[in-house]
């Protein structure tokens, strides 16, 4: 079978549809791969030697996708050099590219999953996650980092099915702009998020950070007060703003000088179970970048890790008991062209074989309350949970 994409939230705009190759791009372990059909005809050490010798091969010189899929957080971490992270030790690939696909009809629903197994295992139980919370709290007053993604992992052994009725169930009333599935051989993945790390067209540049977090409400009244409560927050303008300045900072280090300018610092975004606050940076890349790099001075992106940048991933590799993986990664399409589309791989499921796993992370700062951090966390992740039929 080939492997495919299917990219079905609005934000892929040219690119909405399914992609289907017999050629795609495989990390395992901390080597890249690239497969033709069941042969491997090529190996790299990182991404970054891969793309240097594949992309001036390329065939698809245009608007048209030359990649599409996704990069782990480690691999991420790897490509942008000299940040720490911890190693993997999943069957999950560390990476996962369609070469130039061809488009077809997206994907039919396949059949619903269920667990033939009642529990479920999450990387930090709720004490330990509140514990992580404190242990930034105090990391923060001695003045090491500012703010700090925590995350945590949830597991379900023995669930079989497809993962597309998750899909088709994000995808109804208000799809979630960066909506994803990827599907091949043993593997599935599916993204459902609202945050753009990083959009590239010709030399301009954007990014969208999203900080902060509320429930819709049930009324109309109650859903303004939710809203209105986000705005107010001064925890959550305070997260969002240390993010805006860590991202400008990131596309800094790319952009023409003066070039880079803050559009909105942050504004109330809603979105079908949840309001969000999210800023908007643009910038002018500096001639002669190549993509990869301009992905490398992004990635990871600040809104899952923290800042400074750097110092966060340490505290990140030192509380959070395994690797990320695909988790707030990168995930979406490198054109022909070089213009990109990457959104932060968050709201994220991923089945290998009997194995279903979903992520999520919380931004922690002096002001957060490791009881409120630990119930966003399940409320972020909780309408997968239901729809996959697995108890939190």
């Amino acid at each position: 079978m080939r492997a495919r994409a299917d990219l079905l939230g609005p934000g892929w705009d040219d690119w909405r549809g399914g992609w289907q190759s017999r050629r795609r791009l495989l990390c395992r372990g901390e080597t890249w791969s690239l497969h033709d059909g069941e042969r491997e005809v090529g190996w790299w050490p990182n991404l970054r030697d891969a793309v240097r010798e594949l992309w001036p091969a390329r065939e698809v010189r245009d608007g048209r996708p030359w990649a599409v899929g996704w990069v782990g957080y480690e691999e991420a971490a790897r490509l942008a050099g000299r940040l720490p992270f911890r190693s993997r030790r999943d069957a999950l690939p560390g990476g996962w590219l369609l070469l130039e696909p061809e488009g077809v009809e997206p994907a039919p629903v396949g059949k619903a999953g269920r667990s033939t197994s009642p529990d479920t295992r999450w990387s930090l139980d709720d004490a330990a996650f509140r514990d992580g919370v404190a242990a930034i709290r105090e990391e923060i007053a001695a003045g090491g980092v500012y703010q700090v993604n925590l995350s945590r992992r949830l597991s379900v052994d023995g669930w079989e099915g497809s993962l597309s009725p998750l899909v088709e169930a994000a995808a109804r009333d208000q799809p979630p702009e960066y909506l994803a599935h990827f599907d091949d051989d043993g593997g599935e993945l599916v993204c459902a998020s609202m945050e753009l790390l990083l959009r590239r067209r010709g030399r301009a540049l954007e990014t969208r950070p999203i900080k902060g977090t509320r429930p819709r409400g049930g009324s109309p009244d109650e859903d303004r007060r939710w809203a209105e409560e986000l705005d107010a927050d001064p925890k959550e303008r305070a997260e969002l703003a240390m993010i805006v300045d860590l991202e400008r900072n990131d596309l800094g280090r790319i952009a023409e000088v003066g070039s880079v300018r803050v559009e909105d610092p942050g504004s109330v975004c809603s979105f079908a179970t949840v309001h969000h606050r999210m800023g908007r940076v643009v910038a002018t890349a500096r001639p002669g970048l190549e993509w990869w790099e301009v992905v490398a001075a992004m990635a990871p992106g600040g809104s899952v890790t923290g800042c400074p940048k750097r110092a966060a991933m340490d505290v990140i590799a030192e509380l959070e008991p395994v690797a990320r993986g695909p988790f707030t990664g990168v995930l979406g399409v490198v054109a022909g062209n070089g213009d990109l589309e990457l959104a932060l791989p968050i709201r994220t499921a991923w089945k290998v074989g009997s194995r279903l796993e979903f992520a999520v992370g919380c931004g922690i700062v002096w002001q957060s309350d490791p009881e409120a951090e630990e119930r966003e966390s399940r409320l972020k992740v909780s309408r997968w949970l239901e729809l996959a039929g697995c108890p939190a």
